[in-house]
């Protein structure tokens, strides 16, 4: 699929429906399974973003992609950022509401598992410490 888009944006990119291509672009792109393809997504969308070539509702939508390749890429506090800032502009977005609610529970998640770890190594030195004044 993503070699089509491409092959599609190549064709149209010096037209008018370029930047409209290039939007579909970005949009197979980051919803690849594969980081490098994601990352690339991100780069044609920032460019496509400092082009002014997209009306509104389409800037909207370039910044929600921008998230979830964000997000895909385990950037949940950029993609947080992001989206907190379309929602001001856009508080009815619901896919940006979805895709907040989904990074939420990451962040949630990984603090956990930070709190975990953080619980393990403190755990581990106290018995360090107990196996060397034992010694004493």
């Amino acid at each position: 699929m993503i070699a089509g888009v491409r092959s599609e944006y190549e064709r149209l990119s010096s037209t008018p429906e370029g930047p409209h291509a290039c939007f579909r672009l970005v949009w197979t792109l980051v919803h690849s399974i594969k980081n490098s393809d994601v990352r690339r997504g991100l780069d044609l969308s920032e460019e496509l973003l400092q082009s002014k070539t997209l009306d509104d509702q389409e800037q909207r939508d370039l910044v929600y992609l921008q998230s979830v390749g964000y997000y895909k890429l385990g950037k949940v506090l950029e993609a947080r950022r992001q989206l907190d800032e379309l929602l001001k502009v856009s508080p009815n977005f619901r896919q940006a509401q979805t895709l907040k609610a989904a990074v939420e529970d990451q962040i949630v998640k990984e603090g956990l598992v930070g709190i975990g770890l953080a619980s393990a190594l403190v755990g581990l030195a106290g018995v360090a410490l107990g196996i060397a004044f034992a010694r004493r």
